[in-house]
C-alpha cells in the first residue's frame, strides 16, 4: 500500500479527536510523495508527538490515582505495549508505523480519559 493511501487510512481510523493529527499527517505524506524513507520519517514525527501524548497523561495519572489503582494501570500500561508490538509487527524486523501511530493514539485517548482535570 502507498504511503499517502496508508494516511488516508489512517484519518478515517483516527476520528475526529486527532483530526489535526490526520492532517498534519496527510500534509507530510503529500510532501513525501512515494518516497518511503520521507514517509516513515512523517510517522515518526506523529508517533513520537503521540508517544509523548500518551506519556503525559500517564504521569499526570500517576499523580491523580492511588497507589493500588496506579499499580492496576501500570500493569495494564505492561500488557497494552505487549499486544500493541505483538500486533503491529509485520514480520521479524518490521514494524507497521501506521499500525503504531493508530494504537498509540487510541491509548492516549484512553488514558486522556481517565484524567480528573
Amino acid at each position: 500500500m502507498s504511503p499517502l493511501k496508508n494516511i488516508i487510512a489512517l484519518s478515517f481510523f483516527l476520528g475526529s479527536g486527532s483530526m489535526a493529527l490526520s492532517d498534519d499527517l496527510a500534509a507530510c505524506a503529500r510532501r513525501a510523495a512515494d518516497n518511503p524513507v520521507q514517509s516513515n520519517m512523517c510517522y515518526q514525527k506523529a508517533l513520537a508527538g503521540e508517544d509523548a501524548r500518551l506519556n503525559k497523561a500517564y504521569v499526570e495519572l500517576k499523580r491523580q490515582l492511588p497507589p493500588r489503582k496506579f499499580a492496576s494501570l501500570k500493569e495494564g500500561e505492561h500488557r497494552w505495549l505487549v499486544e500493541r508490538d505483538y500486533k503491529c509487527k509485520m514480520d521479524a524486523i518490521t514494524i507497521d508505523l501506521a499500525c503504531l501511530l493508530t494504537e498509540t493514539s487510541k491509548r492516549a485517548d484512553e488514558l486522556e480519559s481517565l484524567l480528573r482535570f
